[in-house]
């Protein structure tokens, strides 16, 4: 039994070095994600005015839908997902099965988009506890042979980690929630385009 435990003990040591280089990558990877939904922001805050004066033409101009897909194509800016269908939607506008397509890919996107944040919700703390628990062994072997210098250098890297494994958790929480708002709203105005739009004889 003894044999066991040593073996597991030995086994979660060398467990630390790994858990602390894969907490410095998720923060690295973490902070170019915050940069990119930062740049995301700030071209959604700029085209929002325009896309909300666009979106009551819909509505008005239902009995003219090329005129509603020439105002969509000729905004200068679009919301993240519309401006994906803006991108690659012009030459595909008589196309329902390229059009369908192309809704599905970029809806695929945006949870692709949401997936990478909702493993950093995950990933992040359990690494964090992970680098919390595992000097603790050591740290209470030093404190029980007399050395504290060992012991504080072991307490510092579970804090240290605990910390960080929070903080990539919480900064990948609010940029999760943020862009579940933003894609359900861009998904929500793409079907009511795309009825309007490119597809009015459907709505008949």
């Amino acid at each position: 039994m003894e044999s066991l435990v040593n073996i597991l003990f030995h086994i979660t040591v060398a467990l630390k070095a790994p858990v602390i280089l894969g907490l410095m990558i998720a923060l690295v990877w973490v902070l170019y994600e915050s940069g990119r939904f930062l740049r995301e922001l700030v071209d959604r805050k700029r085209g929002e005015k325009r896309w909300k004066d666009f979106l009551p033409l819909i509505p008005r101009m239902r009995n003219d839908a090329d005129g509603i897909k020439k105002a969509f194509f000729a905004l200068d800016r679009h919301p993240t997902l519309l401006a994906m269908l803006a991108e690659n939607a012009r030459d595909h506008q008589d196309n329902p099965e390229q059009l369908d397509k192309l809704i599905a890919d970029i809806e695929i996107e945006a949870n692709r988009r949401c997936h990478r944040m909702r493993i950093g919700v995950r990933v992040g703390p359990v690494m964090g506890l992970m680098g919390t628990l595992i000097p603790m062994g050591p740290a209470l072997m030093s404190l029980s042979t007399g050395n504290l210098e060992e012991m504080a250098n072991n307490l510092i890297i579970a804090f240290s980690t605990t910390v960080i494994g929070l903080l990539i958790g919480a900064m990948c929480l609010v940029m999760l929630i943020a862009r579940q708002h933003w894609y359900a709203k861009d998904m929500s105005d793409i079907e009511h385009l795309v009825r309007t739009a490119f597809f009015p004889e459907e709505n008949d």
